[in-house]
């Protein structure tokens, strides 16, 4: 909440790790640029990290369109997918 009616303490987070103002990306503007472009035709559904992975390179982006698994996350949900 904000304004006259927000807690004076500031709210702790529920969970451990850095603070989000440490992840610094080297460029999402690029990133959403280049998703929004031609160049991304055919590449949908997938993770893609803007300062980890290649996304600017044409093999990656090759692979991303050839591999079906490549960069993608699977829900294990014990019903349509499992574990074993």
């Amino acid at each position: 909440m904000l304004g006259p009616l927000a807690d004076p303490e500031p709210p702790v987070a529920n969970r451990h790790g850095a603070p989000v103002e440490l992840h610094e990306f080297p460029s999402p503007g690029a990133a959403v640029a280049f998703l929004l472009s031609e160049d991304a035709r055919g590449i949908s559904g997938r993770l893609i990290s803007a300062p980890w992975d290649p996304w600017r390179e044409p093999e990656f982006q090759a692979r991303l369109r050839s591999e079906r698994d490549l960069a993608t996350i699977r829900r294990i949900d014990e019903q349509f997918f499992t574990t074993a």
